[in-house]
């Protein structure tokens, strides 16, 4: 009788995960299509207007999915985003089945309720950065590392060294699982047997080559993006902010989901110690999380005591562990030992539904228009971006009607304002180029200062385009035109409502920053 009522419980679980995931992945197919492009998305979308294999900030797998995508389906919003709505479905799959082989199936459908609401993995099936290819090829090489290191599957190295190369060609951060993978053989016994074996040297090959074409590109390009994302990002400020990364990661998890994370690598760490002889799969399974979580995130950690750190830095780190959090988000189990009626499933299932809801109700909110949102904070939401991109047609229109020839938009921030302009950009016949970033007046604009290199725009009459007034008043800007026009506050309208409002001036008289 118990065996038939855990059966009954099993296919109800199983019905009701997949009738989350079905539901979030329906949500995220209507949706990647209707929401404006984050500034970040329009960027790698410009990557893929000028392939390579390799860019200053990352590797070029970004950049070669969504031209893929666009040449297909056109320069959509949808086809910006389809890679990495694909990406997720590729993330869930190794998911699912690196957690069945460890704790089972029930388990395996609750990481898979996890990978579909929890905000880090759920951004990275809707928003199309490096991160989105980088967590597919992540998932892949835990389920494959797992089958050669624990499993001890000698073929699985071949899965490891594709998934460590296309990882490596979506984003640097591949390199610490990579790390993992040799802290693992030296740490367990018998994985250690395997240098004496074909197989790591196999995988280190195949993950070499693979991600050749960037190592090529650096040499080429005097190891920039080498030198970008190492000793640059280590040198990015003196500050202690380990407490920024601690935040991230409750953005990341979600305060609960990060609760259950440092709960699941104490308890396998007092696991570890207590080292039962009769349990050596379990013992094996569960260095493997320790080490795979244990390895990146102690880098962060480290990083965060002396530098800057960003908010989706930890997001695969805690893919090794997210098979345990599901193993105890279905069982019983107390939250507080001294509440036992309060169980963790039913803390997660409360947490579950209102993160259903939350998100296609923010997607709408977003489609609205963001109403509530300040005026001067608009271009920090995917809103008004389109609008944004027709005010600057109507202000380049206007300029070229009076001086007979078309201007050069310069976007004043890091990136955003030239990226997007030119996603929503209305194509016309003109072969001039019509956006610049502000490496036209000396200030870093990465890889727009690749494509739109400030001596070949010196014959040009400039729209300089801001989001704030002080953007366009800076001493460089008077040092590089001898003619400037009053700063013009643009409204931007969305129906009949003011959506946000940016600053532009026209300059003319161009001179170049030397060297």
């Amino acid at each position: 009788m118990p065996i038939q009522l855990n059966h009954l419980f099993e296919d109800k679980f199983v019905r009701i995960a997949a009738g989350i995931v079905a539901l979030v992945l329906l949500c995220k197919a209507v949706l990647i299509g209707l929401v404006d492009l984050i500034p970040e998305e329009a960027y790698y979308w410009n990557y893929s207007q000028h392939l390579d294999f390799g860019y200053l900030d990352h590797p070029p797998m970004v950049a070669w999915l969504g031209w893929l995508s666009t040449a297909v389906f056109g320069n959509t919003e949808f086809a910006v985003r389809l890679p990495a709505f694909c990406a997720w479905l590729i993330l869930a799959l190794f998911m699912f089945r690196l957690t069945r082989d460890i704790l089972g199936r029930q388990a395996a459908y609750g990481c898979l309720i996890l990978l579909a609401v929890l905000p880090i993995y759920w951004s990275v099936g809707f928003v199309m950065t490096p991160d989105a290819p980088l967590y597919a090829a992540w998932a892949a090489v835990l389920y494959y590392a797992h089958r050669a290191l624990v499993d001890l599957k000698p073929r699985a190295w071949i899965g490891v060294g594709i998934g460590l190369g296309l990882g490596l060609l979506s984003k640097y951060t591949m390199v610490l699982l990579g790390g993992a993978i040799f802290a693992f053989l030296l740490a367990d016994r018998s994985a250690r047997k395997s240098l004496t074996t074909p197989g790591p040297y196999l995988a280190a090959i195949i993950a070499a080559v693979l991600f050749m074409p960037v190592v090529i590109w650096n040499f080429q390009n005097g190891l920039s993006s080498f030198a970008y994302q190492s000793s640059q990002r280590w040198s990015l400020g003196s500050d202690f902010n380990l407490h920024t990364l601690l935040g991230s990661a409750l953005i990341l998890l979600t305060p609960l989901g990060l609760w259950e994370a440092f709960k699941v690598i104490v308890r396998l760490s007092k696991s570890r110690r207590r080292k039962p002889a009769a349990e050596p799969s379990l013992q094996r399974n569960t260095l493997f999380a320790l080490v795979f979580c244990g390895i990146p995130l102690s880098v962060f950690v480290v990083h965060s005591l002396f530098n800057l750190t960003k908010l989706n830095w930890t997001g695969p780190v805690w893919l090794a562990v997210l098979p345990w959090i599901a193993d105890r988000m279905i069982v019983r189990s107390p939250v507080d030992t001294r509440s036992p009626v309060v169980s963790i499933r039913r803390v997660w299932a409360v947490s579950v539904a209102f993160l259903v809801a939350f998100y296609p109700a923010a997607l709408l909110w977003l489609l609205l228009g963001a109403p509530g949102m300040p005026t001067d904070s608009w271009h920090r939401l995917p809103i008004a971006w389109e609008e944004f991109s027709r005010e600057i047609e109507r202000v380049e229109s206007t300029i070229e009607r009076e001086t007979g020839v078309e201007p050069l938009v310069v976007g004043m921030d890091k990136y955003w304002i030239a990226s997007q302009a030119s996603f929503y950009d209305i194509p016309d016949e003109d072969s001039l180029v019509e956006f610049a970033g502000r490496n036209v007046v000396g200030r870093s604009a990465l890889m727009w200062s690749e494509w739109v290199q400030a001596d070949r725009v010196s014959d040009r009459t400039m729209i300089l385009v801001g989001f704030e007034a002080d953007d366009l008043e800076k001493r460089m800007i008077s040092g590089s035109f001898s003619t400037l026009g009053p700063i013009v506050t643009q409204k931007i309208t969305r129906g009949s409502r003011e959506a946000g409002r940016f600053y532009w001036r026209q300059a003319s008289a161009y001179t170049p920053p030397a060297g």
